[in-house]
């Protein structure tokens, strides 16, 4: 066979133009994708801060912890007052309500459940008070002078080798105004746990009541924690993820008979 070297290596020049012609189209590609995403990010960003300018504006009294587009254009989602609202800023109204998907999906539910989950990895668990040691975690807010409190705390007695409680006090002020002067009562005792038991069963007179200003610092601390995550009565609970409001037994017997 004979050589032909000029038809060779005019056959790897002509590949070598194709390769470096294939190359720049494609870093050119990625080049305009790299350019345009951080445009329509902005412009999206922009639409919301927009949105929610105009949400301020008309209603000024709404308190809001979370504002972003919802799955329908034109339309945003928000948490206020633990619950999901949604505003649509063309027409300047709030509409309240679920929004689901074709297969039955709660939208709503999802991202309410999302925003909860972010609420509770935020709560600082080395403030709480502990009780038990039990395989099953259940964050509790309580206050000691509220009926379902009490009845609450009577059924989880029971129950204490399968739980570990994470124990906030939430008082009541204005319902239930000697809750905090128990409350710091409790904080202030050495065996904290066996002053919880005697505090909820009624068995501490009000002259015996000790105080500490540890107690209050970190009753102080409780509150604002209570505050943060929203509690607006008690008991509330963190189970499973989820928040449980009100002494509903049913529920949390299901979540401790589990295996």
């Amino acid at each position: 066979m004979k050589f032909r070297p000029k038809r060779y290596f005019s056959v790897i020049a002509l590949s070598l133009v194709v390769a470096m012609a294939m190359t720049g189209a494609i870093q050119a590609k990625e080049k305009n994708n790299r350019e345009t995403k951080p445009a329509a990010v902005q412009e999206n960003a922009k639409a919301v801060e927009e949105a929610k300018q105009k949400l301020q504006a008309s209603y000024a009294k709404l308190s809001v912890t979370d504002f972003r587009e919802s799955p329908v254009a034109g339309i945003y989602s928000m948490i206020a007052g633990g619950r999901v609202i949604y505003f649509v800023p063309e027409k300047d109204v709030l509409i309240f309500g679920e929004m689901y998907s074709k297969d039955g999906h709660s939208l709503t539910q999802e991202y309410l459940q999302e925003q909860q989950a972010k609420k509770i990895a935020l709560i600082p668990l080395n403030d709480a008070m502990v009780i038990g040691k039990g395989k099953k975690k259940v964050i509790e807010f309580t206050d000691p002078d509220c009926p379902f409190c009490q009845r609450l705390q009577s059924y989880l007695k029971s129950k204490e080798s399968d739980v570990t409680r994470y124990v906030f006090f939430s008082p009541l002020r204005q319902l239930h105004p000697d809750a905090a002067q128990r409350i710091v009562h409790i904080l202030c005792a050495e065996n904290k746990e066996e002053a919880f038991n005697e505090i909820y069963s009624g068995k501490v007179a009000p002259a015996a009541l000790k105080h500490c200003e540890a107690g209050e610092k970190l009753l102080a601390k409780h509150e604002t924690i209570s505050s943060q995550f929203g509690v607006s009565g008690t008991p509330t609970l963190v189970v499973e993820n989820s928040v449980v409001t009100g002494f509903q037994e049913a529920r949390i017997a299901q979540f401790l008979n589990q295996p």
